[in-house]
């Protein structure tokens, strides 16, 4: 092991300190950047939240999660307490980023170290491990997207409980081998079911939790004595929550195949496809080159096969290799073991079954801390070896690797901070990813240069033949500029018909029809828009998506005053997803009008739908009481209170 010379305890603190000051240091700059891609559907709704924010205000917003089937509400309670700051600073988002991020370098270590002084290294051996371990972590340039892209404060808060609950775990476990048995199963108890419990509502990878824990127990602590009703202990919190996600997703099997409708790869693709990205995440973790990291991927090539491309059938072959050394040696080699178990653990569900975008960096935020663990445990095996002949080489090479890790993520952090740079760079070293370039796109918009903005659009529309994000966002360019030459509609339209699917279609016609409704907007008209709309319809990758499309072209009918066109096109959206707010529009639609009894009745239908919804009924039922006194007082008056 690598070895502290003197006072280890106090080296350790002094030398955390400096770690944490030097990783604020480095992330310093990225702080000024801009919010990026899903901040904007995740967050827009802050916008709500009005000063003085009211309970009801904020709980709306926690419960209208849209990223997982949990709603990750524990992430969203802390943007909610950051409403003011949104959408003009993000500095403040990306700083509460950077301060979890800390704090899980500091769990880290603590965790790290208690797992060496349970393993009986000695105290220098297990602080000089932990310490470089979370030295790393923390300075790694491939965890700038984790900490400086907002909406992944919930990997960061899932990374952060999980970490609690495993080090309450491994505090327990040292104490069932002490013979503490109430004590101990106490603290193991309490870390898997608070720490699960608390990581699965930031992000669902917390279920990993228990996966976590197998692999420890599995490998570092296979060689431990076991205390009594262990076997009963290890079934109840770590292999049935493990059981249960795997039935859960065997019970939702249909609803996931359904979403590789939206993804132009198959199940079978998507899995060969990752194999690739494992292997490739190992090599940015232990040889990430400058120029090599960024946050689009959406252009990353698919493997179409086996051999299609050939690093396929390799990819598999070394993680076959990988998964048989850590089987085969798991109590010979137990680090090894447990780096190569804690990095598949890590991706068990964010590389497999789940049709999610294939490739994102931030995915390895608490997965690549097992292999650093090990890489950092050979080394000092390795000075143990050579220390006598070249008693400065290792720490030498040491000092290196964490100067061109500091240095890289220095410019990386530098990068993310000038917004103008990071879209012209991301748009030059990925031309053919479209989320490259609708980035400078919005950089030129902002600008205010709508028609090189036009030009970045057009040239998606050639570069993509099955992608419409190019004709939609070039359409919203007709309501900043008047004068700017607009697509043709029809070809527009035919693109909308057999396009992949993208949520930026209907993001932009909401958009568009809500700027109509506004009077902000009236270019693309209301015959290009229906046009749009009905396309879409058409569109078998957009069926998920029927009632959101179904209401948008009732709004769109309402403005221009064909209420019962409109009344028609809501109900369909009503009856394909019993949403409250359906029946709320219809009944204002109505009331405005003046047919207050047929508001009454969309009323009751807005009352009922809220019976339904469990998780949010309280915060709607004080609205439609409010309506209902509305419409009271505007049958009696003959008029509507709005």
């Amino acid at each position: 092991m690598l070895r502290l010379n003197a006072n280890p305890g106090t080296i350790a603190v002094a030398g955390l300190l400096a770690l944490l000051i030097t990783a604020c240091a480095l992330y310093w700059p990225g702080l000024s950047g801009g919010f990026l891609l899903d901040d904007f559907p995740n967050l827009k709704g802050l916008e709500r939240i009005k000063e003085p924010a009211s309970l009801r205000q904020i709980a709306e917003f926690v419960m209208s999660g849209i990223s997982g089937p949990l709603g990750r509400p524990l992430p969203l309670l802390t943007f909610a307490a950051q409403h003011a700051a949104w959408p003009m600073d993000a500095r403040a988002f990306k700083l509460f980023n950077l301060l979890l991020h800390l704090v899980n370098g500091c769990l880290l270590f603590v965790l790290f170290k208690k797992i060496g002084e349970i393993l009986a290294y000695q105290k220098k051996q297990a602080l000089t491990l932990a310490f470089f371990t979370s030295a790393i972590w923390l300075l790694h340039p491939i965890q700038i997207s984790s900490v400086l892209y907002v909406i992944q404060r919930m990997s960061e808060l899932c990374a952060l409980f999980t970490l609690a609950g495993l080090l309450a775990f491994v505090y327990g476990r040292e104490m069932l081998i002490t013979g503490k048995l109430r004590a101990g199963y106490a603290w193991a108890s309490c870390g898997m079911v608070f720490g699960m419990t608390l990581a699965c509502l930031s992000k669902e990878n917390g279920i990993l939790l228990a996966a976590y824990v197998w692999v420890i127990e599995a490998t570092l602590f296979a060689e431990l004595s076991k205390p009594p009703r262990w076997k009963i202990w290890l079934g109840v919190f770590v292999y049935l929550p493990l059981a249960l996600a795997v039935a859960y997703l065997v019970l939702r099997g249909e609803a996931i195949f359904a979403g590789y409708q939206l993804r132009d790869f198959s199940l079978a693709e998507r899995l060969l496809t990752e194999s690739r990205i494992l292997i490739e995440y190992l090599g940015k973790i232990f040889l990430p080159r400058p120029l090599s990291l960024g946050l689009l991927y959406d252009d990353y090539p698919i493997s179409r096969g086996l051999f299609e491309p050939l690093s396929t059938m390799l990819a598999i072959a070394a993680i076959a290799a990988l998964l048989g050394v850590a089987i085969k040696y798991r109590r010979r080699h137990a680090v090894l073991s447990f780096a190569i178990g804690w990095f598949f653990a890590g991706h068990a569900l964010e590389a497999t079954v789940i049709p999610l975008e294939l490739y994102y960096e931030h995915r390895n935020y608490l997965p690549m801390a097992g292999p650093l663990f090990a890489a950092v445990f050979y080394v000092g095996q390795l000075r143990q070896h050579l220390g006598i002949r070249l008693p400065g080489l290792i720490p030498a090479i040491a000092s290196l690797i964490l100067a061109l890790l500091c240095a890289m993520t220095w410019n990386e952090s530098r990068l993310w901070g000038n917004v103008f740079k990071q879209a012209v760079v991301w748009a030059s070293e990925k031309p053919t990813s479209s989320r490259a370039q609708e980035y400078l796109a919005g950089i030129w918009i902002v600008d205010g240069k709508y028609a090189e903005a036009a030009k970045v659009f057009q040239h998606m529309t050639e570069l993509h033949p099955q992608d419409a994000r190019g004709f939609m966002n070039w359409l919203v360019l007709g309501c900043k500029d008047p004068d700017l030459p607009m697509p043709v509609m029809d070809a527009v339209a035919a693109r909308l018909r057999i396009s992949a699917y993208s949520s930026v279609p209907v993001l932009t016609l909401e958009w568009m029809v809500q700027r109509r409704e506004n009077n902000e907007c009236q270019r693309p008209g209301y015959s290009e828009l229906k046009q749009a709309i009905e396309a879409l319809q058409q569109n078998p990758r957009y069926t998920l998506h029927a009632n959101l499309l179904y209401a948008l072209l009732a709004r769109l009918y309402a403005t221009e005053g064909l209420l019962d066109s409109a009344m028609k096109a809501m109900d369909q959206a009503f009856q394909l997803n019993p949403e409250p707010d359906y029946a709320l529009i219809q009944m204002k639609w109505l009331a405005s009008a003046g047919l207050y009894h047929d508001a009454r009745r969309y009323l009751e239908r807005a009352r009922e739908a809220n019976r339904r919804h469990l998780s949010t009924r309280w915060i709607y039922e004080p609205e439609l009481d409010m309506w209902e006194a509305a419409l009271e007082r505007a049958t009696e008056g003959n008029k509507v209170y709005q």
